[in-house]
C-alpha cells in the first residue's frame, strides 16, 4: 500500500490475480501531477493472506470504503482493471447501502 506524488486524488485498483505492482510504472508517471494510491486487496500481492479469509465481491467492496475512508477519500478518481470493475462498483453501492451485506 502506498501514496505517491501529490494533486488530485488517484486510486488504482487492481484486479485478479494481480496485486499493486501491476501499477509499479503508470503510478509514478500520474504521481508527477496526482496524488495516487496503490494497495493490494486482501488474498493478493503483500496483503494479509490466511485459511478462511472472505474474498468474496461483497467482502472486496466493503474492505475498498473502508480504505478510502482511512485515507480520507470521499469520491477519488479510480482506474480499476477490467477484472477489478466489480470491486470498484461494489464499493459504490456497499457504500450506498445496496448490497444489503
Amino acid at each position: 500500500m502506498g501514496v505517491l506524488g501529490s494533486g488530485d486524488p488517484v486510486v488504482l485498483v487492481h484486479g485478479t490475480p494481480y496485486s499493486s505492482f501491476l501499477w509499479r510504472d503508470i503510478a509514478p508517471a500520474l504521481a508527477r501531477t496526482r496524488t495516487v494510491f496503490v494497495f493490494d486487496h486482501l488474498g493478493f500481492g503483500q496483503s494479509d493472506q490466511r485459511e478462511g479469509q472472505d474474498l468474496s465481491l461483497a467482502a472486496h467492496a466493503r474492505n475498498f470504503a473502508r480504505l478510502l475512508d482511512h485515507w480520507e477519500l470521499s469520491c477519488p478518481a479510480s482506474s480499476p482493471t477490467t477484472s477489478a470493475g466489480p470491486w470498484h462498483c461494489g464499493h459504490c453501492c456497499w457504500r450506498r447501502g445496496v448490497t444489503g451485506t
